[in-house]
């Protein structure tokens, strides 16, 4: 009964689980790009931001907060620099707001996918220019 046990929890999660659904979320992020940007909508045709990261990580089968605000609260707080394929970066728009109005799908290498503004469309973008730069708030894991 042990080795049963045991050996249903290796096939529960595979080798390299966690690198594999990052990579899907990777693949599924991008394939969003160049859809609109819609306030409030997540999916599939238009997303706002926290649309977005609801849309591509509920198809990976992890269910998460709708907004922005409980996205920030959600998962692991992490460093910058420890951020890796998978996880969620915050930013602040207006100067002084204590909570994040923005979420970004990180996906390594200074590169995200996001839905940014009204009017626009989701698209992959550096987050190493100055203008990400000066507006980060955090960067929280998700995939445990």
């Amino acid at each position: 009964l042990l080795v049963l046990a045991l050996l249903c929890g290796c096939a529960s999660r595979p080798p390299g689980g966690d690198r594999a659904l990052s990579q899907a979320i990777r693949v599924d992020a991008l394939a969003q790009v160049g859809k609109p940007y819609r306030y409030g909508v997540r999916g599939p045709d238009g997303f706002d931001c926290s649309g977005l990261v609801n849309y591509v990580y509920g198809r990976a089968g992890i269910k998460l907060p709708r907004s922005t605000r409980e996205l920030y609260r959600s998962g692991e707080s992490i460093d910058r620099d420890e951020a890796r394929s998978g996880d969620l970066l915050f930013y602040r728009f207006q100067d002084g707001q204590r909570e994040p109005s923005h979420v970004v799908i990180y996906l390594g290498d200074d590169e995200a996918v996001h839905a940014p503004v009204s009017g626009g469309a989701v698209r992959a973008t550096r987050i190493d220019a100055p203008w990400f730069e000066k507006r980060y708030a955090g960067a929280r894991r998700v995939i445990e």
